[in-house]
């Protein structure tokens, strides 16, 4: 019997031993069964991390977006979008897997579980998305128009035809815009095209 408790005593130990050896290595780090939209980034401290994201949001931020509707044309910067992957976010919850309060979830995302696949976000402000679409709007929206006959002494002294109206439909453009984003690193033109 002492010896069982002595074997389970020993093992123990050297679990917990290794276990430090581990937690020393990856002191500031990401564990190594850490993966980003598919790429490996174990290993990698939170500096390294949100500089890797911040420089994949460049070729987003460098290009002009332009709404497109018939002759009309509404642009804006992605600088002024704000356009890109969200860094901070992206690695903090990379840090932090494996590094939970719960003791027991940790060690079985350490070592057990194997890759933690984490999907990265993608952000814009959407306020100024929005500013720019409802001011295009107002450049393309034509409201409809009822015909006018005006009659005096039985003649037509007033006479305006019909006219269709028109309206942007900016959810349908927002997703258009999403879409577009898709693209952006597969195209080397400055300006990404967005049919409204």
């Amino acid at each position: 019997m002492f010896v069982l408790w002595g074997a389970s005593a020993i093992i123990l130990l050297i679990l917990f031993l290794y276990d430090r050896w581990f937690e020393g290595i990856y002191e500031g780090r990401t564990y190594p069964n850490v993966f980003m939209n598919g790429l490996p980034f174990g290993g990698k401290t939170v500096p390294e991390i949100e500089s890797y994201w911040k420089s994949q949001s460049v070729p987003f931020q460098e290009k002009t977006y332009e709404f497109v509707f018939e002759d009309h044309i509404a642009t804006i910067s992605g600088t002024e979008l704000g356009v890109g992957y969200d860094a901070q976010l992206a690695a903090t919850q990379a840090y932090l897997v494996g590094r939970s309060r719960f003791f027991l979830s940790n060690l079985m995302t350490k070592y057990f579980f194997g890759p933690v696949n984490l999907p990265t976000q993608f952000r814009w402000d959407d306020e100024a998305l929005m500013g720019i679409l409802e001011s295009f709007a107002y450049t393309v929206d034509i409201p409809v128009s009822d015909a006018l006959f005006d009659f005096k002494n039985g003649r037509v002294t007033t006479f305006r035809p019909s006219r269709d109206g028109r309206k942007l439909d900016i959810q349908h453009s927002k997703q258009r815009f999403v879409s577009a984003l898709a693209n952006v690193p597969l195209h080397p033109d400055v300006s990404v095209k967005i049919l409204a």
